[in-house]
């Protein structure tokens, strides 16, 4: 029977920063990197002696941490809370939600882009997704799909399983969106996801130095795809290719966007718009 993790430090009893590091090598940290064709931030692994000047602060944020047996976490970067701010009195102001780009298990986005989203040998990655947290809930900004921290595990959200009683180091774990459990492996420096916890790479945190933010070179696209009744609405698109598939692959629309906020009409179904240079996201036309 595996225990798990809490990685917030004693001191902070609510939300931290963290740095995670490979074990058996604390100089060779998890950080955001880029890759061709992927409009997101990736979760990459390098040797800080190799990578002097990156960030490799991330932000943990609760998702549910109600089983203090298996508490469960978000992993984001660049993260902003919002108030309600029904008051001029800031401090009479109750915190409302935080938005982030949030690390995510990318098998939807790898099924339409599997050169941005997997690594040489078809394994899928994980990236930073922006999305709103609210309560129990994460809504992915790009596609509007609301995700329930309350039930287990997610794409979005983590567990640290301790690997021996010393109860120090971990393994990652998450889940896919089919909601079937899987561990965080590096191969050829690439972290992606695998499916047996003999498989899966050991870690450990420190404390972050820094703000859990971009490193330069990664560039993150404001792309956005929203749905209306019988229609799939992209924006900030203009010139780009777009693409509205079904789930078995079948072209329903092809285009190339006119302008920043194009309308594509679309039977009602669950489609999959792929945009040249954008993560490929999943959506519901009514």
């Amino acid at each position: 029977m595996y225990n798990y993790r809490d990685i917030r430090s004693e001191s902070n009893a609510g939300r931290d920063s963290v740095v995670f590091y490979k074990q058996s090598n604390p100089n060779i940290c998890l950080y955001e990197t880029s890759a061709a064709g992927a409009n997101i931030g990736l979760l990459g692994r390098i040797n800080d002696a190799e990578g002097a000047g990156k960030n490799y602060s991330i932000f943990v944020d609760t998702a549910n941490v109600a089983d203090i047996a298996k508490p469960m976490f978000l992993l984001g970067l660049r993260y902003t809370d919002y108030d309600e701010h029904g008051s001029s009195v800031d401090e009479h102001n109750k915190f409302h939600y935080t938005v982030a780009d949030y690390l995510a298990v990318l098998t939807d986005s790898a099924k339409m882009n599997k050169k941005a989203y997997t690594d040489y040998d078809g394994y899928v990655r994980l990236g930073f997704v922006n999305a709103k947290h609210e309560g129990q809930t994460v809504t992915i900004t790009n596609d509007k799909n609301t995700i329930d921290l309350s039930k287990g595990l997610t794409p979005v959200s983590f567990a640290f399983c301790y690997v021996d009683t010393n109860r120090d180091a971990f393994y990652i774990e998450t889940a896919d969106p089919d909601g079937n459990t899987c561990w965080v492996k590096t191969l050829n420096e690439v972290p992606v996801v695998v499916y047996s916890i003999s498989q899966a790479e050991t870690f450990n945190v420190k404390a972050a130095e820094s703000a859990p933010t971009a490193n330069d070179n990664v560039t993150v696209s404001n792309v956005t795809v929203e749905t209306t009744t019988g229609a799939v609405v992209v924006k900030n698109a203009a010139g780009k290719k777009v693409t509205v598939s079904s789930l078995l692959g079948q072209v329903l629309a092809e285009t190339v966007a006119s302008s920043d906020n194009v309308t594509i009409p679309v039977a009602s179904n669950i489609v999959i718009v792929a945009i040249e240079g954008s993560e490929a996201v999943k959506a519901i036309v009514k």
